[in-house]
């Protein structure tokens, strides 16, 4: 879930299932405006 704020800052909430589905990843990469490869650097 995308959670949108006033100064522009984005909070992504990824769920604890492990795995995660991939079309739920899917959609929350897309949700978060990154590119697959950037939101992979935000999680290392």
């Amino acid at each position: 879930m995308v959670r949108p704020r006033a100064d522009g800052i984005h909070f992504i909430t990824i769920p604890r299932n492990n795995p995660v589905n991939a079309h739920t990843m899917a959609g929350i990469v897309k949700d978060s405006g990154l590119t697959v490869d950037e939101f992979k650097k935000v999680l290392k």
